[in-house]
């Protein structure tokens, strides 16, 4: 985002005597809108160095529902700037120490550069800033960074410098001690790497025992992790974007009509809806009465705009806001109701409630039992209290 540093390390890549370059606001909102359009959430930032920018946090701050990690010297990073990326809580620095004070300073290029970085290390920590620290493995610095034993072999095969397992290893044991850790053991952890360093991000986040054992069929795990595929809300737009046509046959574009309510990404474009092309915004909003909003990523009933339960005010007020995030747009489906018998103030009564009934299907090839739920709300969900689980019988004569 930025081409300027303060400092001049030893093999930068930065020409940082070129003129100034900044990535400009407007510029930097449309790149993160479009990369969220295609899925994404999670950046790397990178200069120069990035603090120095005149509009960093403000930028980040724009994008509450994105993650970010700023690569920097940390010397930028004062106590109100610390306490300004406490506040935003998705930015994550990442503070580059190339080992002790006397190897910094020379790789640096100046002196008292390796006591200002940890002034900015400590301030994030002091003020409670989720902080990484990044370093470079090399000549200068291999005693600082490597056991006596480990730089013995190193010296010879210099393997070490790439061995995606030892990476690994370490990243397992540093989770440990973040999840031990009485302030930070209620956080969420995440990896993230680039080179040897994302394969062994990847290897550490598979090594978990719970992954270990679905990996290796010494458990069998109900709602496996493949299981977010559908838990995705766009799952089902793919089905029905007609961009996607040529990838089914007619027989599966058959089925998907009759049994996958219609679902499209909530976007500025046109669609194919019943046969015509529509625009899509304006066309939703006039027939909110035969629509829903969904959240792509969420559960329990959470963000759910019914449009027939909405006035038109609220309705425009939530297309707005499904146009900034990932959100689809369902076709309203009609569920079915009939009189249930229900205990009420200690007696029975017959109330008309909605049923909604999910089979269990499995590898796609047989049916075994199912889920029923009943609700007298249109949003029938058992986490967001408005619906109940309740046991299906199948009745049979004799």
């Amino acid at each position: 985002i930025i081409n300027t540093c303060n400092l001049r390390c030893q093999g930068c890549w930065v020409d940082v005597a070129a003129k100034q370059e900044i990535i400009q606001p407007e510029a930097f909102h449309k790149l993160i809108r479009e990369s969220q359009e295609m899925g994404n959430v999670f950046f790397g930032i990178v200069g120069g160095e990035p603090f120095m920018h005149p509009h960093l946090l403000e930028m980040l701050g724009e994008h509450p529902d994105c993650y970010f990690q700023v690569f920097s010297n940390g010397q930028f990073i004062t106590d109100e700037r610390a306490r300004q990326l406490r506040r935003l809580g998705n930015v994550t620095p990442l503070i580059s120490v190339e080992g002790n004070e006397i190897v910094s300073d020379q790789r640096r290029g100046r002196n008292n550069v390796w006591n200002k970085t940890m002034d900015g290390l400590q301030n994030c920590l002091h003020n409670r800033v989720f902080t990484g620290v990044c370093t470079s493995l090399c000549q200068t610095n291999i005693d600082d960074l490597l056991t006596e034993a480990e730089e013995l072999v190193d010296l010879r095969t210099l393997h070490l410098r790439f061995d995606i397992g030892l990476l690994a290893k370490r990243l397992e044991h540093a989770t440990d001690w973040v999840r031990r850790d009485a302030e930070t053991r209620g956080l969420p952890v995440g990896y993230f790497g680039a080179s040897t360093g994302g394969g062994a991000a990847i290897v550490a986040a598979c090594d978990h025992p719970v992954v270990r054992a679905v990996l290796e069929g010494a458990v069998c795990m109900v709602n496996p992790f493949r299981c977010k595929i559908l838990h995705k809300k766009a799952s089902l737009a793919v089905l029905s974007d007609e961009r996607n046509a040529s990838l089914f046959t007619p027989e599966e574009q058959e089925a998907i009509e009759a049994h996958i309510p219609w679902t499209c990404r909530v976007e500025e474009r046109q669609a194919r809806y019943r046969g015509q092309t529509i625009d899509l915004i304006p066309y939703i909003f006039e027939h909110r009465e035969n629509f829903v909003l969904k959240p792509n990523d969420e559960y329990g009933g959470k963000g759910i705009v019914l449009g027939w339960q909405t006035d038109s005010t609220s309705w425009a007020q939530a297309i707005q806001a499904a146009l900034t995030e990932p959100y689809i747009v369902q076709e309203r489906v009609a569920i079915p109701s009939e009189l249930y018998p229900c205990m009420v103030d200690g007696r029975v009564e017959l109330i008309d409630l909605m049923l909604d009934t999910n089979p269990f299907v499995f590898y796609g090839d047989y049916v075994d039992g199912c889920l029923s739920r009943l609700s007298a709300e249109a949003l029938l969900n058992v986490t967001a209290g408005t619906g109940s689980a309740v046991a299906t019988f199948v009745v049979e004569k004799r």
